[in-house]
């Protein structure tokens, strides 16, 4: 088992940091969290890359573009 210390922010880390408008944990353009974690222009497509467009993908992009909803 190991600890991965992060002593920077990174983009597609899952972690909304200073400097970006989302964060959805990968680097993927098109998911409507760009590479470089800001906005996407997406209304709806297969944000979860499974080969399915379905309501889980539009989940996703939503909660990119509001942010995690608490339970």
């Amino acid at each position: 088992m190991y600890w991965e210390i992060q002593l920077t922010p990174t983009c597609g880390d899952g972690n909304l940091d200073a400097g970006e408008a989302c964060d959805d944990g990968n680097v993927v353009d098109g998911d409507g969290c760009s590479a470089t974690c800001t906005l996407e222009d997406v209304l709806f497509g297969d944000a979860d890359a499974d080969g399915d467009v379905d309501l889980y993908d539009m989940a996703m992009i939503l909660n990119n573009m509001t942010g995690p909803t608490a339970p």
